[in-house]
């Protein structure tokens, strides 16, 4: 609970980067701006980056979704101030791991209550890891992306 915070406006843009665009702009046109954009969609605040530049809107913070180079350029230029970024990797190994092992070793039962049930094969909560991004490691970030060149 966090009183200081009030959610405006929630906007599903179904990741189109155009209904992010149109909707920052009619946002930015209406009475009063919101002092944050947080976008979970990881087309979308690219957009409201750009749409607020253009529109030479300053000093609102906007959280961006996983690290897609437009992003991370927006972050070097400041204009996000940090991106939420997800393990892709990870998660797709423990998914398939677990696959395989319920494939292997099939439930008796696929329904039923396997939060509460303390003998469960299933993992209540799975947390692959995320990392925020923002200026102070993007740097690291990107040279850690960055493939090694083969010695020859």
């Amino acid at each position: 609970n966090h009183p200081q915070i009030k959610i405006v406006r929630i906007v599903n843009d179904k990741a189109d980067p155009r209904i992010a665009f149109d909707t920052t702009t009619e946002i930015i046109g209406g009475k009063s701006v919101p002092d944050a954009f947080v976008c979970l969609a990881s087309t979308s605040c690219q957009e409201v980056a750009d749409v607020l530049d253009r529109r030479k809107v300053t000093g609102k913070t906007l959280i961006a979704m996983d690290t897609n180079q437009n992003t991370l350029d927006w972050i070097q230029k400041g204009a996000i101030a940090a991106t939420i970024a997800q393990k892709p990797f990870t998660m797709a190994h423990f998914g398939v791991v677990m696959l395989d092992t319920l494939n292997h070793y099939k439930l008796p039962r696929l329904e039923g209550p396997w939060t509460q049930d303390t003998r469960s094969p299933l993992p209540i909560f799975v947390d692959t890891g995320a990392t925020l991004i923002d200026k102070s490691n993007l740097d690291a970030f990107l040279k850690a992306q960055t493939p090694a060149t083969p010695a020859h």
